[in-house]
């Protein structure tokens, strides 16, 4: 997964805010992974999240950029 600096550096400032959500910033996190080249498997031991759950958050990235990851359900 390729990822532009600016994306790159909006989930770095998401994820590390105190304002932002736990969820939000766990999603950052996966994208995050994702775009350094970990596998979904990888990125979801060292997460603590399921498999599909990787998946979902890689896919919604894809089709709707970082704004996506601010979705209430997933």
């Amino acid at each position: 997964m390729s990822l532009p600096d600016a994306a790159r550096e909006q989930l770095e400032r998401w994820g590390a805010a105190y304002g932002t959500p736990q969820q939000v910033a766990l999603r950052c996190r996966i994208v995050l992974a994702a775009a350094a080249g970990a596998t979904n498997r990888g990125i979801a031991a060292e997460c603590g999240v399921d498999v599909k759950t990787v998946a979902l958050w890689r896919g919604r990235f894809a089709e709707t950029g970082p704004e996506g990851l601010w979705e209430i359900a997933p």
